[in-house]
């Protein structure tokens, strides 16, 4: 090989490379940025996120201390920033709305909602829905699933109470 085919060579290889360590990086400070937002608000309450996780458009963020949760979400239309506080929950369900499509020998199940529902202690305060995918905001998933589903068993362990441990006297 000559130095010529190596230079041309090394140059190709960078140029198919470029425009992915630039995609990456643009990703990676959009993704500091949106996660700002969160921290920002957990912030103004003194909250601090002990747990987080983000996945596509979602960001999910707990003080597991205060018990606070935060949830962000971005689609192209909006950016919807909900908080609760766990203590004042009696429950939390993972709702999977879906549907079966295609001919009968061989159906599938597409999914079109995924949503968290927390139901408050307050009877008179309504569900309070974060909402995880939408088949009409958006068309492929993006770890959603998985994410509702870690979530939904972490949030329900800290909602749940745990029991009471009777008092034994050890003797002397």
């Amino acid at each position: 090989m000559d130095l010529q085919s190596i230079i041309i060579g090394v140059i190709t290889i960078a140029l198919c490379f470029l425009p992915y360590v630039y995609f990456t990086k643009k990703n990676k400070k959009r993704d500091q940025q949106f996660f700002q937002l969160l921290l920002d608000k957990a912030n103004q309450l003194n909250c601090n996120l002990t747990t987080h996780e983000v996945t596509g458009n979602i960001i999910i963020g707990l003080d597991d201390e205060k018990k606070e949760l935060f949830f962000l979400k971005r689609t192209r239309n909006y950016e919807r920033l909900q908080h609760l506080n766990l203590n004042e929950m009696k429950s939390v369900k993972l709702n999977n709305v879906s549907r079966m499509v295609g001919p009968k020998e061989s159906k599938q199940k597409v999914i079109d909602k995924l949503q968290l529902i927390f139901t408050p202690i307050d009877t008179t305060k309504r569900d309070i829905i974060f909402e995880f995918y939408n088949s009409d905001e958006t068309l492929v998933m993006n770890g959603e699933l998985q994410l509702i589903e870690k979530w939904s068993k972490i949030l329900t362990d800290k909602i749940t109470p745990q029991p009471i441990k009777p008092f034994t006297k050890k003797a002397a």
